[in-house]
């Protein structure tokens, strides 16, 4: 590997992504030592693009990059396939059901199909968006952002769920299933199930009663709001 790596990211399938100053970034095979370089470029020419983020689509055959823009590369030759020139774009994520998100520096959150065109938008976070990782479906996003909050959205309305998540020098991540996500902060390590069942039971007891029309649509994005939202609580 060569020793001027910027960053570092270690992918699914046995991969690990390095991004450099002058643009390249290199995709490493850890268990057969392949290599496979990449190159972002500035249409314009006014700057030289340096990866933020790595990702990688889940049949493991393309390799999304956020630098300023996004871009997409064939994941064994390296030849560029798409790219989207907004030079806003921080950060992409992407999820096992192939979905793609990318973060911009206002804290906006777009998503995005396989040829990074813009279908829909989040409501972002109060500023940049620092780290962004899907549940294991990809229905849910987690979003932190620099203001010092952790938001969660339902993907499939692009609505957030609930209220920002107060944290302090936190690091998210979700776990492989998909069924919990984790808060690291100086203090400990926070996890949240992301079971929307367990949502509504935990609401339930803590309101010890039916919810409000109100609380079921904050509290409730993607789930059955028809009836009683609580069943007898014991």
């Amino acid at each position: 590997m060569d020793p001027d790596w910027a960053n570092l990211t270690f992918l699914p399938q046995g991969f690990l992504a390095a991004g450099y100053p002058d643009g390249r970034v290199v995709l490493y095979g850890i268990a057969d030592a392949s290599r496979v370089s990449m190159q972002l470029t500035n249409p314009a020419g006014t700057f030289q693009p340096m990866a933020n983020s790595v990702a990688l689509s889940p049949d493991g055959t393309t390799v999304y990059v956020g630098a300023q823009g996004a871009w997409a590369f064939d994941r064994t030759t390296g030849r560029q396939m798409a790219t989207n020139d907004d030079t806003q774009i921080g950060l992409v994520a992407t999820a096992a059901n192939g979905t793609i998100a990318a973060s911009l520096f206002d804290g906006t959150i777009e998503l995005l199909d396989r040829d990074l065109r813009v279908i829909a938008s989040v409501p972002g976070a109060r500023g940049w968006v620092s780290d962004l990782r899907f549940s294991g479906d990809g229905a849910l996003l987690a979003a932190r952002g620099n203001d010092d909050t952790v938001s969660l959205y339902d993907v499939a309305t692009h609505e957030r769920i609930g209220d920002a998540i107060a944290v302090s020098d936190a690091a998210i991540d979700v776990n492989p299933a998909g069924t919990e996500m984790a808060i690291a902060e100086p203090g400990g390590v926070l996890i949240w199930s992301l079971d929307r069942a367990v949502w509504l039971d935990a609401a339930c007891r803590l309101a010890g009663r039916d919810l409000t029309p109100a609380e079921r649509d904050t509290y409730l994005t993607g789930l059955d709001k028809s009836g009683d939202t609580c069943q007898a609580l014991d």
